[in-house]
């Protein structure tokens, strides 16, 4: 971008002459989410917003994620990318424009859902960032991206939309560089870039015990899933604590256990949906194998058949975030400028 000595005072007045319609986008957003690969209102807005600002745009990559594109002069090619989606979580806020909708999981079921992650901050920022860069093409050359992506929550948007075609039947230029903001716990008004491995790599299983449903008061009769999904649940905190090296940071979360709906009623299945979080692929391959033989160990213990064995879905998974040094330092240099003005 081509600096000029009025471009602070010029990005004050632009942030300061949108400030309401992004806030209006964010909270409209926010009482609106939707779940990953759900994100259809949502990317709706998105799309309607870029070609209002002057990009082309491209709709329904890997199902709902959206992809703007502005050509001015010759290289670079720079992308920009938001997450989308929201989570399975009921909001107690008590904000104005909280959400109150809901939405239907994979199994049927229905649930609460709410932007608890900042997908929706991120959204309104893209919004604002391609509207400013749409308005002042003077400043820059090169081809800019928007990118709007489903289903960060399940780790699955960004593959899928380059399964979908993205680069191939969509023809969207590979990008030289490519950028992303995450919301932090921090004061506003304080922004913090840094170099290298800065966020955990992650996997999202889903692990099933199998057993032999019955009558509650008849166990003896019964392979009780349910017994060997919280034993397993307990034995999994062994695997970081003992055998990841204590220098190295390593997570294993169970986030969710679905069995049975009764009181007095034996399921047949019990269900595990467990994340985990790494830096090293030795640490991750660690625990992917601990998981596996504790869940063996769990049904020979049981004395349930092979074909009774609990089963494992590898549902998504991501490599830790690594971010370049030279580009780094070069967001820091202008960033500093930019947030030193604002105090």
């Amino acid at each position: 971008m081509a600096q000029t000595e009025h471009s602070i005072d010029s990005i004050d007045i632009a942030i300061k002459k949108d400030q309401a319609k992004f806030e209006t986008i964010f909270r409209d957003i926010h009482q609106h989410p939707e779940l990953g690969f759900q994100e259809f209102r949502t990317a709706h807005k998105i799309a309607t917003e870029l070609r209002n600002y002057g990009y082309d745009v491209k709709e329904k990559i890997g199902t709902t994620g959206i992809a703007g594109i502005m050509r001015n002069g010759s290289s670079p090619i720079v992308m920009y990318r938001a997450d989308m989606d929201c989570n399975a979580v009921k909001e107690t806020t008590g904000l104005p424009y909280a959400s109150i909708d809901s939405a239907t999981l994979e199994n049927g079921n229905k649930t609460p859902v709410m932007h608890a992650c900042g997908h929706d901050a991120h959204t309104a920022w893209m919004l604002a960032v391609a509207k400013f860069f749409s308005e002042h093409r003077s400043w820059w050359h090169g081809t800019i991206i928007f990118i709007g992506q489903p289903a960060e929550e399940p780790i699955q948007g960004a593959e899928a939309m380059v399964n979908g075609g993205l680069y191939t039947d969509y023809k969207i230029p590979y990008p030289t560089y490519l950028f992303g903001m995450h919301t932090a716990p921090i004061k506003v008004g304080m922004a913090t870039a840094a170099a290298g491995v800065r966020m955990a790599g992650t996997d999202q299983l889903d692990v099933t015990f199998h057993g032999i449903g019955g009558h509650g008061p008849t166990p003896n009769l019964c392979k009780v899933p349910i017994v060997m999904a919280a034993a397993a649940i307990m034995q999994y905190q062994s695997i970081v604590s003992r055998a990841i090296n204590p220098k190295d940071a390593a997570v294993i979360t169970v986030g969710s256990v679905q069995a049975g709906m009764d009181n007095n009623v034996i399921p047949s299945t019990a269900l595990l949906k467990i994340n985990l979080r790494w830096f090293k692929k030795e640490d991750r391959n660690t625990m992917k194998k601990g998981i596996e033989r504790i869940n063996e160990g769990i049904a020979y213990a049981y004395n349930l058949p092979k074909d009774k064995y609990p089963t494992t879905k590898d549902k998504g998974w991501a490599q830790p975030l690594d971010n370049d040094s030279a580009l780094t330092k070069s967001v820091n240099t202008a960033l500093k400028e930019v947030v030193d003005s604002a105090h």
